[in-house]
């Protein structure tokens, strides 16, 4: 695990490898998308939660996406969703800052689910793009902030760096508006 500070009011922390209990999705979405690129990723799990201070709230989301390389020209994406709230998380960086829970709630799948189908069909090679770990705030999450969660999460996936400076600078562009 890493941990990174973006800016005096913006941090993550980032995976390689399981972050959180288990939890029971109900249901996935999925979509295929062409494969854009050609190149092979050097990882294949990503798991990024992020917290970032936006005036009076804090925007809150963990997100971890597993790949497998398949033969072919397209990708499966798949977002797993949950019901209800999921169970509290109490290890999240927000602490008692907000309610957080395991899970993917349905309300931020779609969102989740377009962000992923648009990098993967422009930056993964063919194969199985799935959801894998999700946590969520009951003040601090929102789609907007699970979109740029998605592409934060993806595109460390792609990039397959473990530079702090490089990781910072990538998801202080993506993360911090």
């Amino acid at each position: 695990m890493k941990a990174l500070q973006l800016t005096p009011f913006a941090k993550v922390r980032i995976w390689w490898a399981r972050a959180t209990p288990a939890w029971l999705p109900v249901a996935s979405k999925c979509r295929r998308v062409e494969g854009g690129a050609q190149e092979r990723l050097s990882v294949s799990n990503v798991t990024i939660e992020a917290a970032v201070g936006r005036g009076a709230k804090v925007a809150y989301g963990l997100l971890g996406f597993a790949f497998d390389e398949r033969p072919g020209n397209s990708i499966d994406v798949v977002v797993p969703y949950s019901a209800g709230g999921g169970d509290q998380w109490v290890g999240s960086l927000v602490g008692h800052l907000d309610d957080v829970r395991l899970g993917l709630p349905l309300e931020y799948a779609e969102p989740v689910l377009l962000a992923a189908a648009s990098f993967a069909s422009h930056c993964l090679p063919p194969g199985r793009l799935a959801t894998v770990e999700a946590a969520h705030g009951a003040v601090g999450s929102s789609a907007d902030f699970y979109q740029r969660l998605t592409l934060a999460t993806l595109s460390v996936l792609r990039s397959g760096s473990a530079e702090d400076e490089e990781l910072r600078t990538l998801l202080k562009g993506i993360l911090v508006y």
